[in-house]
């Protein structure tokens, strides 16, 4: 039914009821006359056949009347009256049947009218506002149950407009009074709330008229009542709540604006609908205004479709979806986390679907991720080459990571493990099918329990797993912080072994030392004893040597002081062994206790820290020891005694032998007489024999020299070549008498030297000597002169001469450290002088070929030798007395 239905229903009723009138209308009205029509039906019959009008002249001629009555007929008067009184019972009965069925209408019309009037005033009545009617047509006021109630009216629905406005507030009822006759007068509309006195509460009255809508005749005017107190509460009430959301909203802007990261809101079509400070400078806005405006998102091109098309995902997804986009945020390229969440704002076409978006900026988080992308890789890859087997499952017990060595250690496929990821459970029963997992008698009981530290396990744990095949493995079990448990094996199978031998070696060193003779404690880092052998309380005392209450070290050396005889001593034992750790190193000394005892104490700083001390009672040995450095002392004196001697016994024979040798050249110079051939021989072999009797003792006189330590070198530098020629200058008269040829090989620029030019000559001269002695007639010797880089690069002097005489055993033996052997004493000297400057002296003899020498002495060029050193060229033979065995 359209709106306007009602109304034309209304409005044909009601021209129904103007047409046929009221039911009291109808019973009055006077039933209808059948005069005009019989006159009609009489004129009809009587026209005459021929008569031409328009209304019969269509009709055929000489036909009764439509039909039915016949013209012959109609002659008849009887028939014509009869015929006249049957149409007047037709249409009488006619009439009666259409007035009837009128009737019964207007009663159907009238009950539904009247039962709609019920319903509206029942309507009316149960409405929640009260009302008072004026009735233009009727003339009366009617008052609602409604409104009687509302103000308490004694009078009830019989109450007056008086009754009405009678509790209304004196200062508000004239205005109402004024109000009432203008809508009573001219129809004035008006709505005015008052006070009621009796209730006390808000009264609203609102007048209006009522008009017909099609002639706007006025109807009635109606005064609605109703209780406006509950409204003005509501008002109050919505009023402080619409203040607090705007409080709130506010501060959900503000709390937003101070938001550093941007967020935003998007409609149905995803534009920009709202926005934070964050963002509109994050798009480079003036204001968030201006981005909304301006629609501007937080990237362009394909970026910007991708963010929208995450808040499109949302929205159908209806649940929150996060994307990352590197996007350029205040001019710095920046990874940002984008999340977009559906919600529903209502509004008045029932509710919109919006999405909330927020960018996090994650920069931070991404060089982190990085960091620990590359620590995991670096891990793993030091996990990858550990020799201890890790594995790691997951929070539903299954294996997610392991490394070579489980794999190896269990005799497992690496790719099965990485591919299958086996529960622990099922690896060990994989285990155990294989006879790798330690014999329990209730494996279901042992299972269950390993598979229940996954909820059960809260801190790591240690233990040792024994396998069949004889290994021993350290295993670790800790949880992981997101579920799950660490796994690490260590095959200690070697650790254990080590440490029962290295218990084993402990207690036989504990036994070796407790047998020890010597005393020995050792103190920790922290200065305390931590160890003592049964000598070390023997010979200090049990104060000193409780280990169960332990002193320092300071307080031990202080426990010392009076068994010492001399303070000097214990103080320098003390301040050795007291050295701070660093500075430590081993010492030794000796030290006498006054009770008599000789001691050897030695001080050992040990590789944790601590320091080791060690007593040992030499009080015999010492005794010896004093008994040999006196008679040592006493020979030694005698040894110089000796040396003394024979020093002064060269120096007293060579003036006899100087002597003898002038007087045997002055013989062989003829200078008192002519010599027979024999004569001259003796002469001259008695000179001869002088000479080397005089060559003789001075070299025993430089031996004595050198072996009493007395002899130094005069060091300075010295043309090699020039010296190796005048060794050679001063032989040719000797080579000469023996027929024996010298070929001198020296380069004469091979250059200087540093060195006792003395001495090297007497080298030279002896070895040249020795040669051309043992050199058959018309034979040569060579000397070859030549530098040789050693070790070090430090240059050498080869000084090498060759003979080809038979005889070498003297020469040979020579190098040796004494006479032993036949040792000739020029070669021993020769030895001698070589050391001192730091060389080497090697004979080769070749029986039948001839004996080469080789003398090897430093150049001083790269080094410079300055005097002789005792301590490494010792001037004493270090076997025997050598002067004793040549003389």
């Amino acid at each position: 039914m359209t709106p306007s239905a009602g109304p034309q229903r209304k409005r044909g009723r009601g021209q129904r009821f103007a047409r046929f009138g009221t039911e009291r209308d109808l019973a009055s009205r006077p039933p209808t006359s059948a005069a005009p029509v019989v006159v009609v039906l009489l004129c009809l019959s009587t026209a005459p056949a021929n008569a031409q009008d328009p209304a019969t002249s269509l009709m055929p001629q000489n036909k009764p009347l439509f039909g039915l009555l016949d013209p012959t007929l109609l002659a008849d008067p009887f028939a014509f009256v009869a015929l006249g009184l049957l149409t007047l019972t037709v249409l009488l009965g006619a009439g009666l049947w259409w007035q009837m069925r009128r009737r019964h209408q207007v009663e159907h019309d009238l009950e539904d009218q009247t039962r709609q009037v019920r319903t509206l005033r029942e309507t009316l009545a149960a409405g929640r506002d009260g009302y008072f009617l004026w009735l233009h047509q009727a003339e009366e006021a009617v008052c609602s149950r409604r409104l009687a109630v509302l103000l308490g009216l004694s009078a009830g629905t019989s109450s007056g407009i008086g009754d009405v406005v009678a509790d209304v507030a004196d200062d508000s009822r004239p205005g109402l009074l004024r109000a009432i006759e203008h809508l009573r007068k001219d129809g004035v509309p008006f709505t005015v709330t008052v006070s009621h006195g009796q209730s006390g509460g808000q009264i609203e009255f609102k007048g209006t008229r009522v008009a017909d809508p099609n002639t706007g005749q006025a109807l009635a005017d109606v005064l609605w009542v109703r209780d406006a107190t509950l409204d003005g509460r509501a008002v109050d009430r919505l009023s402080t709540e619409t203040s607090r959301l705007r409080h709130a909203s506010t501060r959900l802007r503000a709390t937003l604006d101070a938001l550093p990261c941007p967020v935003w809101v998007r409609d149905g079509d995803l534009s920009l609908v709202a926005c934070n400070d964050a963002y509109a400078r994050a798009v480079e806005a003036a204001d968030p205004g201006t981005a909304v405006t301006g629609g501007h998102d937080l990237a362009g091109g394909d970026t910007g479709r991708e963010l929208r098309a995450l808040a499109a995902r949302s929205r159908a997804a209806d649940a929150p979806l996060s994307e990352r986009f590197h996007l350029v945020i205040e001019g710095t390229r920046r990874l940002m986390e984008i999340t977009e969440a559906p919600f529903d704002q209502p509004s008045e076409d029932g509710a919109d679907r919006l999405t909330v978006g927020i960018a996090r900026d994650i920069s931070v988080l991404e060089d982190l991720e990085n960091r620990l992308a590359g620590e995991q890789a670096n891990q793993a890859v030091v996990l990858e080459h550990l020799s201890t087997a890790i594995a790691i499952f997951g929070a539903a017990t299954r294996l997610t990571y392991h490394n070579p060595a489980f794999a190896r250690l269990w005799h497992l496929e690496s790719n099965w493990l990485r591919e299958t990821q086996p529960s622990y459970g099922d690896l060990l029963d994989e285990l155990r099918d294989r006879r790798a997992l330690p014999e329990v008698p209730d494996y279901p009981a042992f299972k269950a329990a390993e598979v229940d530290r996954f909820t059960s396990l809260i801190a790591p744990m240690e233990d040792l797993v024994h396998l069949p095949d004889g290994k021993a493995l350290r295993r670790v079990i800790a949880p992981q912080p997101l579920g799950g448990l660490l796994l690490t094996y260590e095959d200690v199978t070697d650790t254990l072994s080590l440490e029962r031998s290295y218990n084993t070696l402990t207690a036989v060193q504990r036994e070796t030392l407790d047998h020890l003779h010597e005393a020995v404690g050792v103190f920790g880092t922290d200065g305390r004893l931590k160890l003592a052998n049964p000598a070390f309380g023997t010979l200090w005392g049990p104060d000193a040597a409780n280990v169960e209450t332990p002193p320092q070290l300071s307080e031990f050396l202080d426990l010392l002081r009076d068994r010492f005889t001399e303070e000097t001593g214990w103080r320098h034992h003390r301040f050795a062994v007291l050295t701070p750790p660093s500075q430590r190193s081993p010492h030794r000394g000796r030290v006498t206790l006054v009770d008599g005892p000789v001691l050897d104490y030695a001080c050992v700083p040990l590789p944790d820290g601590g320091v080791l001390l060690s007593y040992n009672d030499v009080s015999d040995t010492a005794r010896v020891e004093k008994a040999l450095r006196d008679r040592a002392q006493s020979l030694s004196a005698a040894s110089m005694l000796r040396a003394d001697f024979i020093t002064s016994l060269s120096y007293e024979l060579r003036t006899p032998m100087t002597t003898i040798v002038g007087f045997s050249e002055m013989l062989c110079a003829e200078y008192h007489g002519n010599l027979n051939a024999q004569q001259f021989d003796y002469a001259q072999s008695i000179a001869d024999t002088a000479r080397e009797l005089v060559s003789i003792l001075n070299d025993i006189a430089d031996l004595v020299t050198i072996e009493a330590g007395r002899s130094a070198l005069d060091v300075d530098a010295f043309d090699l070549h020039d010296t190796v020629t005048a060794v050679v200058e001063r032989c040719r008269e000797n080579t000469r008498r023996r027929a024996v040829a010298i070929e001198l090989m020296c380069p004469p620029d091979i250059g200087w030297m540093v060195g006792d030019e003395s001495r090297i000559r007497q080298i030279l001269f002896h070895l040249i000597s020795g040669a051309v002695k043992a050199s058959p007639t018309a034979t040569t010797v060579e000397i070859t002169v030549k530098l040789t880089k050693a070790l070090g690069d430090e240059e050498t002097a080869t000084l090498t001469v060759a003979d080809h005489g038979s005889e070498t055993a003297g020469r040979h033996a020579s190098t040796s450290q004494d006479f032993s052997g036949g040792a000739s004493l020029a070669m021993l000297l020769v030895r001698r002088f070589a050391e001192m400057h730091g060389g080497t002296i090697v004979v080769h003899a070749d029986p039948g070929v001839g004996t080469t020498v080789t003398c090897h002495l430093p150049t001083g060029r790269a080094k410079t030798v300055t005097t002789h050193d005792p301590a490494r060229f010792p001037a004493k033979p270090t076997r025997g007395e050598t002067l004793d065995q040549f003389l």
